[in-house]
């Protein structure tokens, strides 16, 4: 066992374990090469190598193991499947405490970390194995153009709410009716219409796809997957909101809504945690060249630049309570926190969350 668990006021953090060498069981894998050498050698059975072996399917990854890459053996193996276990527990004991309605687990990652993919895995994974699943993100939730427009009138010569993204920028009424909905979604005959958003529209801008293009779910549903950039950030004191940037005050009193408004429909917390913020302008500005290598529309280096400056404020601010304290309503036992390093691999060792074979 490599993982040591450390209870902190409200969550129950993994804490990083570094290693010269890969450590740990190759779980529910077609092979990892040995410490020391570079043989591979087929797994032992385990109670996931269905889904195991699913993920990498879905990765695009099929047939013998073999012909798998190692990077992605090693993401399904270290990353995805212990994530998969874990929410597997905790929708076992939600269930056991008696509850009707799904598990919904919110995930907290920088923007570029790879959340969508783990979460579009996630969410693969779960109804492959017969269970219904629900993906929303808090960008479904983002205000209307004209109502980003009031917002960026509201307040002149604001940099950061110039453009969606930040606090003030999300209809918090409807991100409560729906994630409400979803949390009640347990009978057959439960309809839950979940909002879209076009980021293309109005030249990049944004606004909300029309109601009857809104993803339309229907119960019963076993689990929501909930994940946002700034999901589960607490408000601080304007005094420290200000040094970081006087244009954080408004962004961090409209926080403080946030909490009473969607993260209290949370039931368990998954933070990826990044030792450095700067890595999500690196990985916006990758994201953008290979657009542009491939010949779709991409932002220049300076836009990228300029875009992901209007998050940096936010980053410096809330992630180091998010990292110290946990989420706005973490509960010991049932946060998940995960680092990860520059190339979006995992240092923290989850090998102690796979269930034995």
């Amino acid at each position: 066992m490599h993982v040591s668990i450390v209870a902190r006021p409200g969550h129950c953090f993994i804490q990083p374990y570094r290693a010269a060498a890969p450590v740990g069981r190759c779980y529910a894998l077609p092979a990892m090469a040995h410490a020391g050498g570079s043989r591979l050698s087929p797994p032992a059975p385990s109670p996931l190598d269905g889904v195991a072996k699913f993920m990498l399917a879905h990765l695009g990854h099929g047939g013998s193991w073999e012909t798998v890459p190692p990077e992605a053996r090693a993401r399904v193996s270290h990353y995805y499947l212990p994530v998969y276990a874990w929410i597997q527990d905790q929708l076992k004991q939600h269930r056991d405490a008696g509850e009707r309605g799904p598990l919904i687990v919110g995930i907290s990652a920088p923007q570029g970390c790879g959340k969508s993919t783990l979460c579009e895995e996630l969410h693969a994974a779960f109804e492959e194995q017969g269970l219904k699943a629900v993906g929303v993100s808090i960008d479904d939730f983002y205000l209307t153009h004209t109502e980003l427009q009031r917002v960026s009138g509201e307040h002149p010569g604001n940099r950061l709410l110039e453009k969606r993204g930040n606090a003030l920028t999300h209809d918090l009424e409807l991100g409560t009716a729906t994630l409400r909905a979803l949390s009640s979604a347990a009978g057959r005959d439960a309809r839950t219409r979940v909002p879209r958003y076009d980021k293309s529209a109005h030249a990049g801008r944004g606004d909300r796809f029309p109601e009857d293009q809104w993803a339309a779910v229907e119960g019963p549903v076993d689990l929501v997957l909930f994940e946002g950039w700034m999901l589960g950030f607490q408000a601080t004191d304007e005094e420290a909101a200000a040094a970081i940037d006087p244009d954080l005050v408004p962004i961090n009193r409209a926080l403080r809504r946030y909490k009473d408004a969607w993260d209290m429909y949370v039931h368990s917390w998954i933070v990826i945690q990044v030792a450095d913020a700067g890595y999500a302008a690196a990985w916006r500005l990758e994201a953008e060249q290979k657009q542009r290598r491939s010949g779709k529309p991409a932002m220049t280096d300076a836009q990228v630049a300029d875009f992901v400056s209007c998050y940096m404020p936010a980053y410096r601010l809330y992630l180091p309570s998010l990292y110290k304290d946990g989420p706005t309503t973490a509960r010991k036992g049932h946060t998940l926190v995960v680092e990860i390093d520059q190339s979006r691999v995992p240092i923290t060792d989850l090998s102690g969350l796979l269930p034995d074979a």
